[in-house]
């Protein structure tokens, strides 16, 4: 994902999602690069997602999990 700020600043983004249905073992977070890691039930998104990749998620939602219910 690309994405330009009103600052003029840009950015290229690359989010890697998993989607799981069941999961054993436990979350490890990368000291100095991750605060937390958390599962999210797909119709339970958190608000606070970056922006710039909001776009995608809702058409991956749209065109793949919509389509499987």
């Amino acid at each position: 994902m690309h994405n330009i700020y009103p600052n003029g600043d840009e950015v290229s983004n690359v989010d890697i999602v998993y989607i799981c249905k069941s999961y054993e073992g436990e979350l490890k977070c990368q000291a100095g690069e991750v605060e937390n890691l958390k599962f999210f039930d797909i119709s339970d998104l958190p608000d606070n997602i970056f922006k710039p990749i909001l776009p995608a998620i809702k058409e991956f939602v749209s065109e793949t999990v919509e389509k499987s219910l």
